[in-house]
């Protein structure tokens, strides 16, 4: 679902009538940058349909978005899991790059 006038929204991807993935977007204006940023708030794909290329597709359909809202950027935070199926890894070959450390603190 997708709202231009929502700063939030979402989209699922779906497989023979069957939700697979979802991806979870925000449009964030920040004061240092001229045009908005497109934000990944979640994308998860199904566990039985990974490595079919579904987070790839879905990246793609992002990117689209991103541009129709003239995004500046792609923005995503992940877990610091490590490895070749790894949150990172999969960001970093659908051409993200780390460019800083977001902390956190339990209250």
């Amino acid at each position: 679902m997708m709202d231009k006038q929502s700063s939030k929204f979402s989209f699922v991807a779906e497989l023979d009538g069957e939700v697979v993935g979802t991806v979870g977007l925000e449009v964030v204006r920040k004061q240092d940058m001229k045009q908005p940023v497109l934000v990944i708030t979640s994308l998860v794909v199904d566990e039985k349909f990974r490595k079919m290329g579904l987070g790839k597709r879905l990246i793609a359909q992002v990117e689209t978005i991103a541009a129709e809202l003239s995004c500046s950027h792609l923005h995503v935070g992940y877990k610091a899991e490590r490895g070749p199926g790894s949150a990172k890894s999969f960001y970093l070959k659908q051409g993200f790059e780390c460019n800083g450390y977001r902390l956190s603190k339990a209250l």
